[in-house]
C-alpha cells in the first residue's frame, strides 16, 4: 500500500505538535493503544498511546510546566542509554 503524503499538511501537524492527527489521518495508523508509564531518573511519566499500526505504538508525552524530563540532567545520553537501546540502528 502506497501513501501519498501532503508535505504541507505533515509539516503543519509537526509544527502544531498534532501527532495524533499526523499518525491517524496522514499515515493511516489506527486509533489508540494501551497507555504506559515510563521511569526516567527516578521520575515516572505517563505516556499516551495515540496510534498503533501492526504492533508498533506511537506514544505522546505532554509535560507539565515544572517537568524535570525537559531538563538536560534527566535526558538519557548515549553513554547512559540502556544496552538494549544502544543496539538500535539509526537510519
Amino acid at each position: 500500500m502506497s501513501i501519498n503524503l501532503d508535505r504541507n499538511r505533515v509539516k503543519q501537524h509537526l509544527q502544531n505538535l498534532d501527532l495524533q492527527t499526523l499518525f491517524i489521518e496522514e499515515l493511516g495508523w489506527d486509533r489508540g493503544g494501551t497507555n504506559i508509564e515510563a521511569t526516567v531518573a527516578d521520575n515516572t511519566y505517563a505516556l499516551e498511546a495515540i496510534a498503533h499500526k501492526r504492533g508498533m505504538v506511537a506514544y505522546q508525552y505532554t509535560p507539565a510546566s515544572d517537568d524535570t524530563l525537559t531538563s538536560t540532567s534527566a535526558l538519557a545520553t548515549p553513554s547512559s542509554a540502556s544496552p538494549r537501546l544502544k543496539k538500535c540502528k539509526r537510519y
